[in-house]
């Protein structure tokens, strides 16, 4: 019985570690799109006017 509850656990473990590698992979697919988008050239004209309207000297 003891091999049956090992190979039970190891399934469950094995179902998880899936759950959250597509968790992660969505994840980081999520924050490539942002990191590519911050580097639009409108979005980064407008990070540069905001820089230097903030700038005191």
């Amino acid at each position: 019985m003891k091999t049956i509850s090992e190979k039970t656990k190891l399934a469950a473990e094995i179902a998880f570690l899936k759950n959250k590698q597509i968790e992660d992979f969505c994840i980081l697919k999520e924050q490539y799109h942002i990191t590519i988008d911050s580097f639009k050239t409108l979005n980064l004209i407008k990070s540069a006017t905001r820089e230097f309207m903030a700038d005191p000297n």
